[in-house]
């Protein structure tokens, strides 16, 4: 979640704001900012809560029921995949204006080329063994306590 908070806002805010101007900006963060805030305070309570570790899909399975975890899913992978299409988009678009007076191109063409890049990274991982969600637990477990969110044990 970090990773997306953080990437959108850098990318997406400054769009915003040249888009709407400054005044709608403030405004809309007046009213989304805490929205969003209270909606990751309630995701991380039931991870703190529940007994089990799982993902979003798992967690309104076990909450709500499992004709919720299908729809829940869909939400989810949908947007995954459109953020991933955004940060490619963009990257292409950051890729030609730095690029272009050099190589030439489209932003379609660099995009194109991030996203094969990606892919066979991504493919080379697989195919080592790798399962995408196979970080150290040190580093989890540092980034919980840097975060102040490291769990306590339930006795």
């Amino acid at each position: 979640m970090v990773g997306y908070i953080i990437g959108v806002g850098m990318f997406g805010l400054p769009f915003v704001v040249a888009k709407a101007g400054l005044l709608t900006f403030f405004c809309f963060l007046l009213f989304l900012g805490p929205v969003q805030y209270l909606l990751h305070l309630i995701y991380a309570n039931i991870i703190c809560v529940s007994n089990n570790s799982r993902r979003l899909p798992g967690y309104a399975a076990e909450y709500l029921g499992k004709k919720y975890k299908a729809f829940v899913l869909v939400a989810k992978l949908t947007g995954n995949f459109g953020g991933l299409l955004a940060y490619i988009i963009i990257t292409g678009i950051f890729l030609h204006e730095l690029l272009s007076p050099y190589f030439g191109g489209s932003e379609f063409m660099y995009a194109t080329v991030l996203f094969a890049l990606e892919a066979a990274v991504r493919h080379r991982h697989d195919r080592q063994g790798g399962t995408g969600f196979d970080r150290p637990p040190s580093f989890d477990a540092g980034f919980d306590r840097l975060a102040g969110m490291g769990r306590r044990e339930r006795g």
